[in-house]
């Protein structure tokens, strides 16, 4: 609701300063509601999971493996879902052993290579075994589609914890419920196609690489709000996983371990 106040507020004012028509000024008292969505995306030991157990593919109907083969590459690459689906096999550059996927990204107009991993490279060889004469890696899948069968993979992978959807109307928050189940919202309900960019983006800053080379990757500049996001997102659950290591230190009686080994270091 807040985007379209937005964008009447924008029409209002182009009608006013361009078109010098006389109009009340009345829009310019219309308030762009903003609230904060929660950023949702996979944490890195639940990507592995989808990259490297291979009894849980082999659970999942054929149809599901190749959406969560698309989403595993997907939530490797950080492209935007539409890019992704029309990524082709001759866009995918070859040096030696090493593979690279140029993108030119839309807002800094500039190409990065981006290096696949293994895994990544394997499933683009599996789609090319039944590819016959198409060009694109994967083949065209509607966004609904795609969306369902990513829920319901990770659904299967048993990531089912209640996480409530608020939503703000006039300064009041509201909890959706989900309403196939009529329900609270699950994570497994909120996963979906933009979870791919997503989960790339943030384990990218999770496992350390620098801010700046996930820019160049993902493609946003500088000034970037939706960027600053993950960075809070990744700190976030860096400080989660220092506070429970500590906090396992001193239950385990760690601290008792470290005056002694002061004591030593005095002696």
């Amino acid at each position: 609701m807040g985007a379209v106040i937005k964008i009447i507020k924008l029409f209002f004012n182009y009608l006013s300063k361009d078109l010098l028509l006389n109009i009340s000024d009345t829009y310019k008292n219309f308030y762009v509601c903003h609230q904060e969505i929660p950023v949702i995306t996979l944490l890195p030991q639940q990507l592995f999971f989808l990259i490297s157990n291979k009894a849980f593919e082999q659970s999942l109907s054929k149809s599901l493996q190749k959406s969560k083969a698309i989403f595993v590459f997907g939530c490797t690459v950080a492209l935007r879902v539409s890019d992704l689906l029309s990524v082709k096999f001759g866009d995918v550059r070859q040096a030696g052993s090493v593979y690279y996927l140029p993108v030119k990204t839309m807002k800094t107009n500039t190409i990065v290579h981006i290096k696949l991993p293994a895994y990544a490279v394997a499933i683009m060889e599996q789609f090319r075994l039944t590819a016959k004469k198409r060009k694109a890696i994967f083949p065209p899948v509607p966004i609904t589609r795609l969306n369902n069968h990513i829920k319901k993979i990770i659904e299967a992978a048993g990531w089912k914890s209640e996480m409530g959807k608020i939503r703000t109307r006039q300064g009041v928050g509201n909890e959706l419920i989900y309403p196939i189940s009529n329900r609270p919202f699950r994570f497994c309900d909120m996963v979906s196609s933009h979870t791919m960019r997503r989960t790339a983006i943030t384990i990218m800053l999770m496992m350390g690489m620098k801010e700046h080379i996930v820019r160049q990757v993902s493609g946003h500049t500088i000034s970037s709000q939706s960027f600053n996001r993950y960075v809070y997102f990744a700190q976030s659950f860096i400080d989660n996983e220092m506070d429970k290591a500590f906090n396992n230190l001193l239950l385990s009686g760690g601290d008792e371990n470290i005056n002694a080994m002061a004591t030593m270091q005095m002696c």
